[in-house]
């Protein structure tokens, strides 16, 4: 689908009800982050895809980039299991993912998480904000329930959300330096 972008919220990595599809699609020109991703640096190619790292933007991740979907894919899934031993899980790592077609390549967006919610999300009264970061969320759109929410969610307070849910540096580093 030309112009739309796919995305997966991984469990526990977004609203997180059980019986909603993962997969779903939106018009990629309206995802800030897709925009923005060409500040990222290059930081590995093997023969078929190359990797950028996005810790730039206060959220931990990894774009992948290939012509070829068995190469992208086998990368896609080394990452994931890069990320399980680093994290020591044996479970699917929490992930956000979107993946889209530009020009001559698919790229996959991914953005690994240390938890599903900050801790705004559970605090009360009025600091609580109902802000439950999925892949759209990771990509620059912050959905939230309430009116006031909106309101309070500035800069600095979205870029706290990224960096209390994503995946903290080192880890990263670590799951780069495995690939």
């Amino acid at each position: 689908m030309p112009g739309y972008s796919v995305f997966y919220n991984g469990p526990a990595c977004g609203a997180s009800a059980p019986d909603h599809l993962h997969f779903q699609a939106i018009p990629k020109n309206v995802l800030p982050f897709l925009r923005e991703f060409k500040k990222l640096t290059p930081v590995k190619n093997n023969s078929s895809v190359r990797y950028s790292r996005g810790d730039v933007f206060d959220r931990s991740a990894v774009v992948l980039e290939g012509k070829d979907v068995e190469a992208l894919t086998e990368q896609f899934l080394n990452l994931l299991k890069k990320a399980q031993n680093i994290i020591k899980t044996n479970e699917e790592p929490q992930v956000n993912v979107i993946c889209d077609y530009a020009g001559r390549s698919f790229r996959l967006f991914v953005f690994l998480r240390q938890k599903h919610r900050p801790k705004a999300y559970f605090a009360k009264d009025a600091n609580r904000i109902f802000v439950s970061p999925g892949a759209i969320d990771m990509a620059g759109v912050v959905i939230t329930l309430l009116w006031d929410n909106y309101n309070c969610l500035d800069y600095n307070a979205v870029r706290k959300t990224y960096r209390e849910v994503s995946l903290p540096g080192n880890m990263m580093d670590a799951i780069l330096r495995e690939l």
